[in-house]
């Protein structure tokens, strides 16, 4: 078991020593992403296969999704982020969200960059993902289905995941969206209506987002797939588990964006596109 608040507490001290809030930083990265990483093999074993829940974006990512919701049904909490230079990055649900005394907290009266901004979440339908760039944001040939393995079969990602919206930075523009679809009653139900979500670029000053309606594709009717509000809420703390003031805990504390939090789908870059989508897999168990 992974005590944190031990981890933390060595960190700060080290941070101390050195002066340095970076590498204070980068040394909780390193031991948590390990824990997490480990974790996350253990229960892709178990399970037989990747069962992302969250969608990450990436630059040349393209997302087809069907709301499952409108913003008036969408779960809002504090979130601790800070991304670390190599990839890492603190990604948690304030604790203080569960009524605990929050560790993240604590940490950002030392360092601002870790004080909880505000994240809106709402189960969406995912048709597909599509990827049009290489990991060095080349252009590919030709767009690629994601695709994950499971059973050592390739198969294509699709079904219920869930959508983080923020109000701030350039991710702001996808929250942005829903509120101007919203506020005009001839567009309807953000519920009948599909959504292309892409990603352009990378980096702090050079990532923009494109979000573009769609006619809706055939599907079944979304209220029967559509997971309870509470269980949505549920396996988002299993996923961005919120870190608690001196308290022990095996939990992940970190995760690399495109790798180690969510886990495969959208960070599997390999050359495994999918033309033939009859195995393809649909809703994650919730």
């Amino acid at each position: 078991m992974v005590d944190f608040y031990k981890m933390l507490k060595e960190s700060r001290e080290q941070k101390m020593r050195t002066g340095s809030v970076a590498y204070a930083d980068q040394k909780i990265a390193e031991q948590a992403e390990r824990a997490a990483q480990q974790a996350e093999r253990a229960a892709k074993k178990a399970a037989g296969g990747d069962q992302p829940l969250i969608l990450y974006f990436y630059d040349g990512l393209e997302i087809l999704i069907r709301p499952m919701g409108d913003l008036n049904s969408a779960i809002l909490a504090m979130k601790h982020h800070k991304y670390i230079e190599g990839g890492a990055s603190i990604d948690a649900i304030c604790a203080a969200e569960i009524g605990k005394p929050c560790a993240l907290c604590q940490r950002a009266k030392e360092d601002k960059a870790l004080a909880a901004r505000e994240s809106w979440f709402i189960p969406v339908y995912m048709y597909q993902a599509t990827k049009t760039k290489d990991k060095d944001s080349y252009a590919l040939p030709s767009p690629e289905i994601v695709t994950y393995t499971e059973n050592d079969v390739r198969k294509q990602a699709k079904g219920v995941r869930v959508l983080e919206m923020k109000d701030f930075g350039a991710e702001a523009i996808i929250l942005k969206t829903f509120r101007k679809f919203m506020a005009d009653p001839a567009n309807g139900r953000m519920m009948d209506r599909d959504f292309l979500i892409i990603q352009d670029g990378k980096g702090k000053g050079n990532k923009a987002y494109i979000v573009d309606k769609k006619d809706p594709k055939p599907r079944p009717d979304i209220a029967k797939i559509t997971p309870p509000q509470q269980r949505v809420w549920e396996r988002i703390l299993e996923k961005l588990p919120p870190i608690v003031a001196g308290a022990a805990s095996s939990s992940p504390l970190v995760g690399d964006l495109g790798d180690a939090l969510d886990a495969l789908p959208y960070s599997d870059l390999g050359d495994h596109p999918v033309a033939d989508t009859s195995e393809a897999v649909d809703e994650p168990d919730f």
